[in-house]
C-alpha cells in the first residue's frame, strides 16, 4: 500500500487517515470495534506493516479464511479444494449489517457517480497557495475542513479497487468455465473515456505536438516561454487537470508540477510516443 521508506511526517498525516478509514469500513460489517486507526499498522525502520491479523480475525467471524482480504484482491490464491467461504454460528447476528454492506458495495457505481462531483466541488473550495498571514485558528480550521474531503477521496479509493479486484476475480472463474485465460483478454479496450485520468496519455499528446514544433521554439521553450498555439494550450490545461502531481506520489513533499512545470517539460522532450507495432 505505501511502498519505500515514509517519513514521519508523511506518516503522522498518510497512515491514521487511510487507517481511519479502514476502521470506518470494517465497522460497517461488524459494527463498533475496540481498536484505533493506529492499530493496524505501525513504522519499523520509516517503513509500514500492516496488521493483517486484525483484520482476518474480522473476516474470519464471517467464516471467511483469514487471509480472505488477500484472496479478494488476489495476492493470495485461493487453494485448490478449500471453500473461501465457510459461515460459523457467530457469523448469524452480522447478518444484517452484511447483506446491507454487500447491497451498498454491489451498487457503488451508484455512489461514486454521486459523491465524485461532490468531493470535486469541494475541492475547489481549497488553495493550493493559502494565505500565510491568516491566523493559526484558521489555518487548523481549513486543514480539518481538507481533512474531512480527503477522507471521503481515500474512502473511494480504498473500495474501488477492491471492488475491481472482486469482480475481476469473478469474470476470470466465469471465463475459465470457458477455457478461456483472463490474461488474454485486455479489459480496457474501448475505454477511452478513462484516458483523460491518464497523465501519460496527456504527456503523449504533448509530445506529438512538440515535436511538430520548430528548431527555434525546442531550442527556446520554457514554461515561460511557451509557443504560441496549441502546444501552449494544451500544457496550460495539462497543469491544471495533473499540477498536483509529483515525481513521488507517496510523498507529499515532493515538488508538486504546478510548482515545477520545467520538469514537465523534461517530461515531454523525453517522453517516448509508442507505435501500434510497440504497444502489441
Amino acid at each position: 500500500m505505501m511502498p519505500g521508506m515514509i517519513h514521519p511526517l508523511i506518516w503522522s498525516i498518510n497512515v491514521p487517515l487511510i487507517n481511519s478509514v479502514w476502521l470506518k469500513i470494517l465497522e460497517e460489517l461488524v459494527g463498533k470495534l475496540p481498536i484505533k486507526p493506529e492499530d493496524l499498522a505501525k513504522s519499523f525502520f520509516y517503513r509500514s506493516y500492516f496488521n493483517m491479523g486484525t483484520m482476518g480475525k474480522i473476516f474470519a467471524t464471517f467464516g471467511f479464511p483469514s487471509e480472505g482480504l488477500e484472496m479478494m484482491m488476489g495476492i493470495v490464491p485461493k487453494q485448490e479444494g478449500r471453500s473461501i467461504y465457510r459461515p460459523t454460528l457467530r457469523t448469524l447476528k452480522h447478518i444484517p449489517r452484511l447483506i446491507k454492506f454487500i447491497f451498498d458495495k454491489w451498487n457503488f457505481h451508484r455512489r461514486i457517480k454521486t459523491i465524485l462531483p461532490s468531493v470535486l466541488t469541494r475541492l475547489k473550495e481549497f488553495s493550493a497557495n493559502p494565505e500565510l498571514d491568516n491566523s493559526a485558528e484558521t489555518l487548523l480550521f481549513e486543514v480539518e475542513r481538507l481533512k474531512a474531503v480527503v477522507s471521503d477521496i481515500v474512502y473511494l479509493n480504498i473500495v474501488t479497487p477492491l471492488l475491481v479486484s472482486m469482480f475481476v476475480r469473478l469474470l476470470e472463474q466465469q471465463l475459465k468455465t470457458n477455457n478461456i485465460d483472463i490474461v488474454d483478454i485486455d479489459l480496457l479496450v474501448n475505454l477511452s473515456e478513462i484516458d483523460q485520468y491518464n497523465p501519460n496519455v496527456a504527456i503523449g499528446k504533448l509530445k506529438v505536438l512538440y515535436d511538430d514544433l520548430t528548431p527555434e521554439e525546442k531550442a527556446t521553450i520554457s514554461p515561460s516561454n511557451l509557443p504560441v498555439g496549441e502546444f501552449s494550450s494544451q500544457f496550460n490545461q495539462f497543469i491544471l487537470d495533473f499540477g498536483h502531481y509529483s515525481d513521488n506520489s507517496n510523498n507529499f513533499m515532493a515538488v508538486p508540477w504546478r510548482e515545477n512545470p520545467e520538469r514537465v517539460i523534461d517530461l515531454i522532450k523525453n517522453y517516448e510516443v509508442k507505435t501500434e507495432t510497440q504497444e502489441k
